[in-house]
């Protein structure tokens, strides 16, 4: 699938399930959250600024509202039926129509402007995806944030044959990874078929406060 093969899955699929969880792909609004879950739980986001990078109908903004963390939130997503939903669902937030390339050619957002930059599901739909391609856009998202980035994909250790999505090993993703920041972490999620890496710009705090 081609990033605009990609485009017009999602575009499809929020024109006929709206903002709910398949209109983004997701299978359900239990496994959506669990993944926000592992952001929420990783860092203190309370009045943080945040960049949802595919932000599709701005989930991630509502459960984050949901839990009275008073983020400053800026979510982007390439398809405008996407960001219709997302604005429509969620008044609070901001949601622009461009994709993370996009934003960063432009230079649409100054470096290192937001504290937490985050990224759900968004190299599942592209079967051209590649380790290369999953550390260039992890090194965009880095130098946009402060603190950290967080991003899941598919885990190779599943197989995903069958739902046409593509996967990543872990393995192969630490040494690229490493390149970007020395201060690298991963959270399997077994349950879910997932892996998480978190990027930070500094050793974690010995206690984050939740």
């Amino acid at each position: 699938m081609s990033d605009a093969e990609s485009q017009r899955f999602y575009r499809k699929a929020v024109l006929r399930h709206g903002a709910t969880p398949r209109g983004v792909g997701w299978a359900s609004r239990t496994t959506q959250y669990r993944r926000f879950e592992v952001m929420d739980r990783m860092f203190d986001l309370r009045g943080a600024r945040v960049l949802d990078v595919g932000c599709g109908a701005g989930a991630l903004y509502g459960f984050l509202a949901g839990r009275d963390r008073g983020v400053d939130y800026v979510g982007i997503d390439p398809v405008p039926e996407m960001v219709e939903q997302a604005r429509g669902e969620h008044p609070g937030g901001v949601f622009l129509e461009t994709s993370l390339e996009t934003a960063s050619h432009n230079r649409r957002f100054a470096p290192h402007s937001f504290d937490y930059v985050f990224a759900s599901g968004i190299f599942s739909r592209r079967a051209e995806c590649d380790v290369g391609f999953v550390a260039h856009v992890a090194g965009l998202m880095f130098g946009l944030s402060r603190q950290a980035v967080l991003f899941n994909s598919l885990s190779a250790s599943v197989d995903w044959t069958a739902t046409r999505g593509w996967s990543l090993d872990p393995a192969e993703a630490v040494a690229p990874l490493l390149a970007i920041s020395p201060h690298l972490s991963m959270v399997h999620m077994p349950e879910l078929g997932d892996v998480a890496f978190v990027l930070r710009h500094g050793e974690p705090p010995v206690a984050a406060q939740q």
